[in-house]
C-alpha cells in the first residue's frame, strides 16, 4: 500500500512539473508575438525569446521525466523514458543554437 501511495505522488509531481513546461511553452508562444506587436515587430528578438522561453519549458519537461524515471516498472518503460528525454534534449540544443545565432 505504501509503495503504491508513494508511486501515485511521485507521479502527480511529475504531471504537475509537465504542466508548469507546457504553461511556460504555452505562454511564450501566445504572449511573445503579442509582446513583439506592441514593442515593435523585430524577427530577431522575436525568435530569440520564444527559443529562451522554450528551453526553459523543456527543462521543467525533461525533470518530470528523469522524476518518472523513479516509478519506472520495466525496461520498455525506461526506455520509452530515455528517448524522450533524449529528443527533448536535442530539442534544447537546438533551441540553444537557434538562440545563439546572429542573424
Amino acid at each position: 500500500m505504501p509503495e503504491n501511495f508513494i508511486g501515485e505522488f511521485i507521479k502527480l509531481i511529475a504531471n504537475l512539473i509537465d504542466f508548469v513546461g507546457i504553461f511556460i511553452v504555452f505562454a511564450a508562444v501566445v504572449l511573445i508575438p503579442v509582446r513583439a506587436l506592441f514593442e515593435g515587430f523585430d524577427i530577431t528578438k522575436v525568435r530569440q525569446r520564444l527559443a529562451l522561453q522554450m528551453m526553459f519549458g523543456l527543462e521543467f519537461l525533461i525533470a518530470a521525466d528523469i522524476i518518472r524515471v523513479v516509478i519506472v516498472s520495466d525496461i520498455y518503460e525506461l526506455s520509452r523514458l530515455a528517448l524522450i528525454v533524449i529528443v527533448r534534449i536535442v530539442l534544447g540544443l537546438a533551441l540553444k543554437k537557434e538562440m545563439l545565432e546572429k542573424y
